[in-house]
């Protein structure tokens, strides 16, 4: 008994393509999507949700360090 396709889509173009382990790219479909998904995490215009509805879009979370400024202590 063979093993059905698994399809997965793309989080960068929406392409639906065959899901292999052998794919270096997952979970994009090519090379240009995931390089394309790199750069709009480096241009800052995706990230990760903080959490917090309140702060308007200019505004910073008041911390004691900026968003590019870390500290190890």
């Amino acid at each position: 008994m063979s093993k059905p396709d698994s399809f997965q889509k793309c989080p960068t173009c929406g392409q639906r393509f065959v899901a292999e382990l052998s794919n270096v790219n997952m979970p994009f479909c090519s090379d240009r999507c995931k390089l394309a998904d790199l750069h709009r995490w480096m241009s800052e215009e995706i990230g990760l949700p903080t959490g917090s509805s309140e702060l308007e879009d200019d505004e910073e979370p008041e911390t004691e360090t900026s968003r590019r400024e870390w500290r190890f202590d």
